[in-house]
């Protein structure tokens, strides 16, 4: 078999760097984006993440405030130089999505959004809960609203799938995903006024 070709990622094709991976675009694939892991210990922590949406895409569940992923490709940098291939989130012109961090920070961004983060806001949520997505956290900046050509805005949860608990029950049984949905979106929900003290971020958590 031959060996798939290594895909190199330049500086100018970097998007972001979170904790533990850095994503680029993916040269010639312009819907897609490809992360490359930082250190050994993202290795370790995001291997939790790849197998848990094996199990997921294997029970046929395909949630739509999720990125895809579609596998691996070798590429020029990052640990033992393996890609990770998911579909790129961001605005439709090539510009970086903003996060609902920078919605509750910004109030005259935020007014003039409200209704429609709210609506998105419980889209994720049934999405999740509908599909039975295990996160191992819900924050601001990995909540992501990517507007299309013809200006309408969607979300998108980026990163932290799958837990990293001994048994997972919830990764095979219903019952238990729908409780920890519920669990830690109420947790999420509780943990907005410790990270944030604008009244209408307040309000806003209120009505999620």
């Amino acid at each position: 078999m031959k060996k798939p070709e290594t895909v190199i990622l330049k500086e100018e094709g970097f998007i972001s760097k979170g904790n533990h991976r850095a994503c680029y675009h993916y040269p010639g694939r312009p819907d897609k984006c490809i992360k490359v892991i930082l250190s050994e210990d993202g290795k370790r922590i995001c291997a939790f993440e790849f197998k848990y949406i094996k199990i997921l895409y294997g029970r046929g569940f395909d949630p739509k405030t999720i990125p895809h992923y579609y596998g691996t490709v070798p590429v020029n940098i990052g640990v033992d130089h393996v890609g990770y291939v998911y579909d790129i989130v961001e605005n439709s012109d090539g510009s970086q999505a903003k996060c609902l961090h920078d919605f509750f920070v910004d109030e005259e961004l935020f007014r003039k959004n409200e209704k429609t983060l709210l609506e998105l806001m419980e889209k994720l949520r049934q999405d999740l809960y509908d599909n039975q997505v295990i996160f191992r956290s819900l924050t601001t900046p990995n909540i992501l609203f990517p507007v299309d050509g013809e200006g309408h805005m969607d979300v998108k949860l980026i990163n932290d799938l799958g837990t990293r608990a001994v048994l997972k029950f919830n990764y095979h049984f219903g019952w238990a995903a729908h409780r920890y949905v519920n669990k830690y979106w109420a947790k999420f929900k509780r943990d907005i006024p410790k990270h944030y003290n604008q009244p209408w971020v307040l309000e806003f958590a209120k009505k999620i």
